[in-house]
């Protein structure tokens, strides 16, 4: 009997320890995490509409969804909100949902959550095994938890928080999730991207190309509607093969990568999603494929980068044959109304010796010559129009004969002298701007009005200006200024000028000086050498850079667009077209040697012009276009570093699967080099990895800041933020006395993504309440 109850007693031990073992089993297996999708929609407006409808977090306020491993946690924070028990709430982890009012968070079917509608009562859901969650909330009270056999949820986009660089938004799998019963083997799916700037009130920047899902049965229908040519189809081009529409798929995802106008603006990127049969659109929903606020872990990167100069005797231009044109003004006195030099004037006889010395030293020179000779005669329009014109005439011919004269014949007969136009009158126009020249304004109207009065008739025009009371005084003593010879002459110089006859044309020339000639590209190259003063460099720079385009159609003289970059780059400015016609992609690497018929004709891809336009695309913040051109630059000790901030500012430092060991060397090489480059550094890459082991060595790096830049207190809001609500207060505290210290950091906190809108918000009261006080401390 005994050992009957022993046997008994023992198999209920057994039995009770293996509904033990089970209970326990099922209890973690209920506490496995496991995705729960939900949604929260706006009772009212849903009603009203027949439909889903979001709450527009724009006029309601936020949306938080507090999560718990157990209903008990959720049930304490319930009570919590709803007796305004704020202490309670600074430790809780809550998700946001996105514009559709869409969520996805992992918990166990154990676990809780509270969803709190701006001043709505919170919401308590038990989860209890439940994967899709639709509420539907009434601001003042909320309508039970809707469960729908094959519930039909709204589609929605769930990206990753995407990083921008610079001008450039990284989409890492922009994911379209399609509920059950909306994808059909018979239907199309649209997705048409766009990309919005909300500095500029939500404009359009720009559409990307559409991406066209079709069903299996579509296809072949669609194929038979457009005659068995699937190319009539205006969207085939735009067909995702190999991932075709079908009921049982969940979601559909790629990866893109979008350069942006400027990287100062806000951007986002949306899509209209549409669904449509046969015969019509069924169902459309506009998604944000990247959230309003991106975080840009690099914005703070400081960095200095060299210039890099030429060695200007490696590209010393040559002395080539020159077409120079000389034009000299030769004042002479005539007797009045003669064709006879006044013999009592001695500047006559000095003003023809020099225009004949310069004449002689051009003729008689052994590497120039005499080309072109033109003469012009203009005379006062004092009297009779046709005699001041045959006037004209007959002292031109006169000068002619004096400056011919010292002319050989054999140059004389090879000598272009043909001028149109050489003899004119001078207009009584011109005598009202000699009158104003010296502060005679009513004579000068005077003279305009009675032109405007007779426009046609300059003999109507000298009777009236003489019948003026002052005419004898005053007007006529300004004609002979009007009386003028001007000689202008073509040569073939074929001697190089000596650098100190260039200096010597720059300084005293005026036309020279001034950009209105041009020098020879190897003057050019003397002045660069000789002149001191860096703003006349720069201008000299760009005049050779502009004059050697014209000669050669478009490209650039190599030393004068480097040197122009580098004068640029050295007062911060930044002209990406500069060095842009010098750069060929299509070849790889630096200087390469271009040979025609075996001899070096030229070099593509300048080293130093490279480097440098690769520091233009860093300050400009086109960091894809400088990861480009760091790829072209050599890997040698000098360009390590700008190579290095030109990868990591292009997004370029992370190790990520996939890639080959030289990348992912690269990568950890580039990510070194520039935290180890500056304390601030060290913080800011620390931050941009996104981690909680990396943010809590920035948060150590921060300590070796100034604790009173604003900067520092900028990145300890950031990494409070990214602490949660508990270090709210820390992170608002911060935020504020970064404001305090520079307020250009407001538009900055404002969209970006790693601070929080309610630390904006209350960081921007607390300076807008320190400034109104006037209190900075």
């Amino acid at each position: 009997m005994k050992v009957n109850l022993i046997r008994v007693n023992g198999a209920m031990r057994i039995a009770f320890l293996l509904i033990c073992y089970l209970a326990t089993c099922v209890q973690l297996n209920a506490q496995a995490p496991k995705l729960v999708m939900g949604r929260i929609l706006d009772k009212e407006a849903s009603e009203k509409k027949r439909k889903p409808v979001p709450f527009d977090i724009s006029s309601i306020g936020d949306i938080k969804i507090y999560y718990f491993n157990t209903v008990q946690e959720g049930k304490d924070m319930e009570a919590a909100l709803n007796k305004d028990n704020i202490s309670l709430t600074l430790s809780a982890m809550y998700e946001v949902p996105d514009a559709t009012g869409a969520y996805q968070i992992t918990l166990p079917e154990t676990g809780s959550l509270v969803i709190k509608v701006s001043t709505a009562p919170a919401v308590f859901e038990a989860i209890s095994g439940r994967r899709e969650i639709t509420t539907y909330v009434d601001m003042g009270h909320m309508i039970s938890q809707v469960t729908v056999v094959g519930q039909r949820t709204e589609v929605t986009s769930m990206p990753e928080t995407p990083d921008q660089y610079g001008d450039m938004i990284i989409l890492n799998g922009a994911k379209v999730a399609v509920p059950p019963r909306i994808g059909k083997d018979n239907a199309r799916m649209i997705v048409q991207p766009y990309v919005i700037n909300n500095s500029k009130g939500k404009k359009v920047e720009m559409y990307r190309l559409p991406r066209v899902y079709d069903g299996s049965q579509y296809y072949l229908t669609q194929d038979r509607r457009m005659g068995y040519d699937i190319t009539r189809d205006s969207l085939d081009a735009f067909i995702i093969e190999n991932e075709p529409l079908s009921a049982e798929k969940a979601s559909y995802m790629w990866n893109d990568t979008i350069k942006l106008s400027n990287a100062q603006d806000n951007f986002q990127v949306l899509a209209l999603m549409q669904m449509e049969d046969y015969t019509r659109p069924y169902y459309e929903r506009l998604l944000e494929l990247s959230t309003r606020s991106p975080r840009r872990p690099l914005r703070f990167l400081e960095y200095s980068l060299d210039q890099y100069e030429l060695d200007p005797k490696k590209y010393e231009e040559k002395p080539k044959v020159e077409r120079r044109t000389g034009v000299e003004d030769i004042s002479l006195s005539f007797l009045l109304g003669k064709a006879e030099l006044d013999p009592e004037d001695p500047n006559n006889e000095v003003q023809l010796n020099k225009l004949k010395a310069k004449l002689l030293e051009v003729v008689n020179g052994e590497s120039s010559t005499l080309k072109e000779l033109h003469l012009y005669s203009v005379s006062s329009p004092e009297g009779s129009y046709a005699s001041n014109m045959a006037l004209s005439q007959r002292r031109l011919a006169y000068a002619r004969s004096l400056v011919y004269s010292v002319i050989p014949a054999h140059t004389m007969q090879r000598l272009y002298t043909y001028t149109p136009n050489d003899s004119r009158v001078a207009t009584w126009l011109e005598v009202a701007d000699l009158l104003e020249q010296d502060t005679l304004a009513a004579e000068a109207a005077a003279i305009r009005e009675i032109v405007e009065k007779y426009p046609k008739n300059q003999d109507q025009q000298f009777r009236q200006v003489a019948a003026l009371p002052y005419y004898s005084t005053i007007i006529k003593s300004h004609l002979p200024k009007l009386r003028s010879m001007k000689c202008e002459y073509t040569a073939e110089i074929y001697r190089a000028l000596t650098k100190e006859e260039i200096l010597n044309r720059y300084r005293n020339d005026p036309d020279y000086h001034s950009g209105k000639k041009n020098f020879a590209l190897y003057e050019y190259w003397h002045l660069f050498n000789m002149v001191k003063d860096p703003k006349e460099l720069e201008e000299l720079y760009r005049r050779a850079y502009h004059y050697s385009q014209e000669l050669t159609g478009g490209k650039p003289w190599v030393l004068a667009a480097n040197n122009l970059a580098v004068a640029y780059l050295k007062r911060d400015t930044v002209d990406t077209e500069v060095l842009k016609p010098l750069i060929d992609f299509s070849v790889r690497g630096c200087n390469v040697e271009r040979t025609f018929d075996g001899r070096v004709i030229g070099i593509d891809n300048v080293e130093e012009v490279v480097a440098n336009q690769l520091a233009m695309y860093l300050k400009k913040g086109d960091f894809s276009e400088a990861s480009r051109l760091a790829q072209l630059l050599p890997d040698n000790e000098k360009n390590k570093k700008i190579k290095a901030f030109a990868f990591c500012l292009g997004g370029y430092y992370k190790v990520t699967s996939g890639l080959n060991d030289a990348e992912i060397a690269r990568r950890l090489e580039t990510f070194e080099l520039v935290k180890n480059s500056s304390p601030l550094n060290n913080v800011v890459m620390c931050l941009a990895m996104k981690t909680h082991a990396w943010n809590e060595k920035a948060e150590k790096a921060l300590e070796d800041l100034p604790a009173d830049d604003p900067k520092t207190m900028y990145l300890k809001a950031v990494l409070y933020c990214r602490k949660g609500d508990f270090y709210a207060m820390q992170a608002e505290e911060a935020l504020t006395n970064c404001f305090k210290k520079d307020s250009s950091y407001i538009s900055i906190a404002e969209w970006d993504g790693d601070i929080s809108e309610d630390c904006f918000k209350y960081a921007k009261m607390g300076y807008e309440d320190a400034m109104t006080t006037g209190g900075n401390e």
